[in-house]
């Protein structure tokens, strides 16, 4: 199975990172010509990398969760003042770690983003690659 320290072609789809329980999703190479049992993807939790070689990974990982959680605030209630709530904690300095990515949960990005998709101010979409048996 796959990595996050293999570096594909450049533009090749390997996988995706899921922002709402932080593990990136890695396909086995060559998964287009696997038979679909044998193209399981490989999960990794990005909260237990300590590989240097996929900082940058979990760095854009850990900014595109906080960028959906302040689009979720701009639509829901309930997660606006979760957000406000950490944005002030913030701004007070409480300690090195970011109060945005650590005070709300992923129950309640879950339960915001279902609520936005029913009332329809948000449409979740997925990446993938259907022809080729990856996403």
């Amino acid at each position: 199975a796959g990595s996050l320290t293999e570096s594909p072609p450049h533009g090749e789809f390997i996988g995706l990172i899921d922002l709402i329980h932080m593990r990136a999703i890695v396909y086995p190479p060559n998964a287009e010509s696997l038979r679909m049992e044998d193209a399981v993807p490989n999960v990794i939790p990005l909260q237990q990398q300590n590989d240097p070689s996929s900082s940058s990974i979990v760095e854009a990982a850990m900014e595109g969760r906080r960028e959906l959680i302040s689009h979720l605030a701009e639509v829901d209630d309930i997660m606006e003042d979760l957000y406000l709530h950490a944005m002030m904690e913030e701004e007070e300095g409480n300690g090195d770690s970011c109060p945005v990515l650590t005070n709300i949960s992923t129950e309640e990005i879950q339960s915001s983003l279902r609520r936005s998709t029913l009332s329809r101010r948000v449409m979740p979409t997925l990446c993938g690659a259907a022809l080729r048996g990856v996403g």
